[in-house]
């Protein structure tokens, strides 16, 4: 980094410190990214106009959580096995949250 511009104090804001919080950004944005334009080829979509591309970023982010809590850490893969088998696919999305319901499926 050349130039850079902070909030931070002198004592917090120095540069190394600067530099470290800048590459932990993009580490963290690059690998969200990369999957989603991997998974889903994000970059190539063809929602362009008014909030399309914000709900088709939602979807997709709430596609992998939904993937992420039942399990599942290959997503392209299992996405790829969902698309054969339509039925499992809702059984993610219908199935109760443990984060919502608690022992035998009562809300908590």
């Amino acid at each position: 980094m050349t130039y850079g511009i902070s909030s931070l104090d002198p004592e917090w804001g120095t540069p190394d410190r600067l530099q470290a919080l800048k590459r932990g950004h993009w580490l963290i944005e690059n690998r969200l990214h990369w999957r989603k334009d991997v998974t889903f080829d994000e970059d190539v979509s063809l929602f362009h106009v008014g909030q399309g591309p914000l709900v088709m970023a939602a979807l997709r982010d709430i596609a992998i959580n939904l993937l992420h809590a039942s399990g599942v850490r290959r997503i392209a893969s299992r996405l790829r096995a969902l698309s054969q088998f339509p039925a499992e696919a809702i059984a993610i999305v219908t199935r109760p949250s443990p984060l919502t319901h608690g022992p035998r499926g009562m809300t908590t």
